[in-house]
């Protein structure tokens, strides 16, 4: 065999050697990747089941739809001596990370409902103080939650969350509530204001994610806000889930799904 003959040999063997390291590497990146995901899709689907729930006389509906195949949206109700919190919590990111982050906001809520008795002070405070210490700055939620008292008293905080939607069933009317606070887990000792509304019989109160309001169409125009005010007003006496059905299928009418995508409604009704 030739000298060209011996270098062309030399040459699919290197190809062949380097086809085979190449594909190792690339197979250990796809199978690391792939297992992250598997990680975050148990993460997400333990964290953030569907809510359906009554007690006393108030029931909650909560979904949460991610826009991939993880998300960073959280919801929850907690009960404790008579009293119910249902919130919503949006966390920066998405994947591996978002999902410890969503648990470690769950586990400071639930943690701060057993240590204390239900109060309308203090939940936010105690939530950034447990994880400021244990995250960055770009690790932070916004978040929104609702404490109704037995007596149907709701106590609320908004943290750079979108509003609170409020459908007065009596003049079936819809206001919003918000205050203005930071997120949670970017400020130390940071401190939250909250504000109370009455909850009357009938009365739904909606919190959503922008990834229900900020969704667009082909001309780049955006849904906004008002369509989640008139389906409330429209489907007010039908069941949450009809209600909360009714505001998923105008969004997806609307425009493509860029952001995950939950709703929460807590309704007040009779004992």
């Amino acid at each position: 065999m030739d000298l060209h003959g011996l270098l062309i040999m030399g040459l699919i063997l290197f190809s062949y050697g380097w086809f085979g390291t190449f594909f190792q590497m690339e197979g250990k990146r796809y199978f690391a990747a792939h297992t992250e995901i598997e990680l975050a899709t148990q993460i997400q689907q333990r964290l953030v089941p569907p809510i359906q729930m009554k007690t006393g006389n108030v029931e909650a509906y909560g979904v949460s739809i991610p826009s991939g195949t993880v998300g960073g949206d959280l919801i929850d109700v907690v009960e404790a001596d008579g009293f119910v919190c249902a919130y919503v919590a949006d966390v920066a990111g998405h994947g591996v990370a978002a999902g410890v982050l969503m648990s470690m906001v769950k586990t400071a809520v639930r943690m701060h409902f057993m240590a204390k008795p239900p109060s309308g002070e203090g939940l936010l405070e105690a939530v950034n103080n447990t994880l400021t210490p244990l995250t960055e700055t770009s690790a932070y939620a916004t978040f929104v939650y609702l404490l109704i008292s037995p007596e149907a008293q709701v106590t609320y905080s908004v943290a750079a969350h979108s509003p609170i939607f409020h459908l007065r069933r009596s003049s079936g009317t819809v206001v919003r509530h918000s205050v203005e606070n930071f997120p949670v887990a970017m400020f130390a000792n940071a401190q939250f204001q909250t504000a109370t509304v009455d909850f009357q019989q009938g009365d739904i109160l909606a919190v959503v994610t922008d990834g229900l309001t900020e969704v667009f169409d082909s001309r780049e125009k955006e849904l906004g806000e008002t369509y989640i005010e008139t389906a409330l007003t429209r489907l007010a006496s039908h069941p949450l889930p009809e209600i909360a059905n009714g505001i998923f299928k105008s969004a997806r009418r609307f425009g493509k799904i860029a952001d995950d995508q939950t709703l929460l409604l807590v309704r007040r009704s009779e004992a």
